[in-house]
């Protein structure tokens, strides 16, 4: 995992959301409301007291984003090329000049 705004020189660890969404299809997620995070809050605190830098929150099994950083995805594809991945824009996540 790559971030360079990152001041540990350490890999992060992140939890897995389970059972908690963030941001929904037909929600609120694409847009800056401050409401968004809140509630958010206490899952973000139980991952920190159990060791985790931040959460990756899921929706369905699928990678939606981590709680304040952008997700980035470098994989080989299977015709064996490097692909940089995102999740997609549908509505669920902010859309931001990095995407």
């Amino acid at each position: 995992m790559l971030n360079p705004v990152r001041l540990k020189h350490r890999p992060i660890s992140l939890k897995c959301s389970f059972g908690v969404n963030k941001n929904w299809p037909l929600g609120h997620g694409a847009h800056r409301v401050g409401g968004n995070l809140g509630p958010l809050i206490p899952t973000v605190a139980e991952a920190r007291e159990n060791g985790f830098d931040d959460v990756l929150w899921l929706l369905d099994d699928y990678i939606t984003e981590m709680t304040i950083q952008n997700v980035f995805i470098l994989w080989m594809s299977r015709y064996g090329h490097y692909e940089l991945v995102t999740p997609p824009d549908d509505g669920t996540i902010l859309n931001g000049v990095t995407r």
